[in-house]
């Protein structure tokens, strides 16, 4: 049986409330002025308001009093100190910031270095440990080359804003072992 039909059965206790946002110049869409419709209720109860003993419109939990989050703010500005892993080195730092246009982009410092593995990656994700494979929480920001194990970088990152926790691996992919990572902290 569809969740609709269930949801016909068994009489729903749904509650909606229309929360889309105002069009560019600040007004609400013409019909966002229209009244909502009376809860129906439980049931075997009669909607109606809480004078009569009905649910009335304002039915349900309270909203949270916490600010709508801003989705044009930037994300902030991260940045950690690799530690080696596995008995592997590692030096050098690394930062995580907004990207013009949207994005991240992932900066390595003068002094990175990481250990010279068969096939190392960097990945960004919120996990303090990989362990032997990635997984959908991880997010594979580039394959380092040879050349690409000493010395500054920089990388686009396919993500809107930071994971939290937000975490950076050298990650030998081939043999799944972690050779550094980084905790990335607000600067």
């Amino acid at each position: 049986m569809g969740i609709i039909a269930a949801c016909g059965l068994l009489a729903c206790d749904a509650r909606f409330a229309d929360l889309r946002p105002a069009d560019a110049t600040g007004t609400l869409p013409e019909d966002a002025g229209a009244p909502l419709e009376a809860d129906a209720g439980r049931p075997g109860q009669d909607a109606g308001s809480p004078a009569d003993g009905g649910p009335g419109l304002d039915a349900g939990p309270p909203l949270d009093a916490s600010p709508p989050l801003d989705a044009s703010a930037p994300a902030p500005v991260l940045v950690g100190s690799f530690e080696g892993r596995g008995g592997y080195d590692a030096a050098g730092s690394v930062t995580l910031a907004p990207a013009e246009g949207g994005g991240l982009l992932l900066t390595l410092s003068d002094d990175f270095a990481s250990a010279a593995v068969p096939g190392p990656a960097l990945v960004v994700t919120s996990r303090d440990r990989l362990g032997t494979a990635l997984t959908d929480a991880d997010t594979l920001v580039t394959r380092l080359g040879a050349d690409m194990i000493r010395g500054p970088g920089t990388f686009s990152v396919p993500l809107a804003a930071p994971p939290e926790p937000a975490w950076v691996f050298v990650y030998c992919e081939p043999f799944g072992v972690e050779t550094a990572r980084a905790r990335l902290e607000p600067r």
